[in-house]
């Protein structure tokens, strides 16, 4: 049986919105409640979940914008793809595909703790044990934004720089050399979109100008003095 996964409602005034990041690779097997990709609003963003177990297909590209309650993924309950997405999947996550209702070790709950597939990647990499974090989740489930804050709590102060001495009597490199700046293009997510918005609407609809009043305060201190 094949489950449509649809843009949950976010707001009254929210029509639309953009479809962020995948989490899962098109064609992989996920498990119910699993996050599956983020979507973008004017708000926020917000994690979209997967309502059973089975083999995801996405129907949107990230960057798509997409109306509330429009079909953004399918997920098939008989455990097997689709043929042509199942195919354009990598060979790993194929045999894991076709196994018989096989779970990654990384999505399996350790110890009866629930634990996204996101969340424990980054669990994983930074080599905290899932049963030490607590969940803010449904059901206590480890989120990624629980994992984040494992991780950077979990982190060592990196330690200061010794400083080094020039003992090749070459002269150093020039400021602008060391202090260069890399040019970078990314997508401008929804939210930023909505706030340059309102930013340049309150510039056109409001006089931007300072008025200063002077007044001659020296009788009142006269009297005060007095």
């Amino acid at each position: 049986m094949k489950i449509d996964v649809t843009v949950p409602t976010i707001g009254e005034s929210i029509t639309e919105v953009t479809m962020g990041s995948r989490l899962v690779e098109n064609g992989a097997r996920v498990e119910e409640d699993d996050v599956i990709c983020e979507i973008e609003s004017e708000k926020a963003t917000v994690e979209v979940t997967a309502e059973k177990s089975g083999i995801i297909t996405f129907k949107a590209e990230e960057g798509d914008t997409v109306e509330i309650g429009a079909v953004i993924a399918e997920i098939n309950t008989d455990g097997a793809g689709s043929g042509a997405e199942t195919k354009a999947a990598p060979e790993q996550t194929t045999e894991k595909t076709e196994s018989a209702g096989e779970t990654p070790a990384k999505e399996a709950p350790v110890a009866g703790v629930k634990v996204s597939p996101v969340a424990a990647n980054i669990l994983q990499d930074a080599g905290i044990d899932p049963a030490a974090v607590k969940g803010t989740g449904v059901g206590g489930r480890i989120t990624k934004a629980d994992a984040l804050n494992a991780r950077q709590g979990a982190a060592p102060a990196a330690p200061a720089p010794a400083e080094k001495k020039d003992i090749s009597g070459e002269a150093p490199a020039p400021a602008s050399a060391a202090f260069s700046r890399n040019e970078k293009r990314v997508r401008m997510t929804t939210l930023r979109k909505t706030i340059a918005r309102r930013l340049l609407e309150a510039k056109h609809g409001t006089a931007m100008l300072t008025t200063f009043n002077e007044v001659d305060l020296s009788k009142v201190k006269e009297v005060r003095a007095a």
